[in-house]
C-alpha cells in the first residue's frame, strides 16, 4: 500500500510539473480579433505617393496597419474580419488611376513536423486531468489506510 501511495504521489507531482511547464497562461492579446495580411503591387510615380496612399488606407475601418515599400513598390495591409482583401483592393483602385494587383507569395516547401498540432494541443489538459485523478486516488488511499481497528471486548 505504501508503494501504491508513493507511486500516486510521484505521478501527481510529475504530471502537475509537466502541465505547469506546457500550459500557456491567458494573454490579453487572445481576445483581439484575428488579423490577416495582404500585399498589393502598386505602380506609383513617386515614393511619396505610395506613402500617402498607405496613410490613407491606414485610416479606413477594419485596417490595423499599412505600410509602403518604395524598393519593391508593395503596399502591405493588415486587416481584421470587418474587411476583406477584395474590398480593400476595390477601395485602393478607387483612389489610384490604374489597376492594382494582389501580390501572391509562394509558401516555402520543406520538412514539416510529423506530429499534428491538434495532438500536441491536447497534452496539457491530459496532464492536468491525470494529475487530478492520481491526486484523488492518493487522497482516497490515504483516508482508507487510516481505519480504526475494531474494538473487541
Amino acid at each position: 500500500m505504501l508503494f501504491f501511495r508513493v507511486l500516486l504521489a510521484s505521478c501527481t507531482l510529475l504530471t502537475l510539473t509537466g502541465w505547469f511547464w506546457l500550459h500557456r497562461p491567458y494573454s490579453p492579446s487572445q481576445s483581439l480579433p484575428p488579423v490577416s495580411f495582404v500585399a498589393f503591387q502598386l505602380h506609383t510615380a513617386s515614393p511619396g505617393a505610395g506613402a500617402s496612399l498607405a496613410e490613407a488606407v491606414r485610416t479606413w475601418p477594419g485596417i490595423t496597419a499599412s505600410s509602403y515599400s518604395p524598393t519593391s513598390d508593395l503596399l502591405a495591409v493588415g486587416f481584421t474580419a470587418a474587411s476583406s482583401a477584395l474590398e480593400i483592393q476595390q477601395r485602393i483602385e478607387a483612389l489610384v488611376p490604374y489597376r492594382v494587383a494582389q501580390k501572391t507569395f509562394t509558401r516555402p516547401v520543406g520538412p514539416q513536423c510529423p506530429v499534428p498540432r491538434a495532438l500536441t494541443a491536447k497534452i496539457p489538459p491530459f496532464l492536468l486531468s491525470t494529475a487530478l485523478v492520481s491526486f484523488i486516488l492518493l487522497c482516497f488511499s490515504w483516508v482508507s489506510g487510516f481505519r480504526r481497528p475494531a474494538c473487541s471486548g
